[in-house]
């Protein structure tokens, strides 16, 4: 799981221009990150590749994202 958690602060300068329009700094950003919970979601759709064939990958992954918070909003 280190390389998810480094992953997450690799992402926080690049998301900080990207939500909101870029009204939030990335200490404001990393402050409001659940982390345990992204790492959580981050690794369930990990091991998604060693549970679905490549070619019902895509589909699957698309399943779970619109399980998360307002993401039915992202496929509709």
């Amino acid at each position: 799981m280190p390389y998810i958690e480094e992953a997450i602060e690799i992402a926080i300068r690049p998301v900080s221009v990207e939500v909101l329009e870029g009204t939030l700094k990335p200490a404001q950003i990393s402050a409001q990150i659940e982390r345990d919970k992204l790492i959580d979601i981050s690794q369930k759709l990990i091991n998604l590749i060693y549970e679905y064939p490549v070619k019902k990958l895509p589909d699957e992954i698309d399943k779970q994202l619109t399980k998360l918070p307002g993401g039915e909003q992202w496929f509709s």
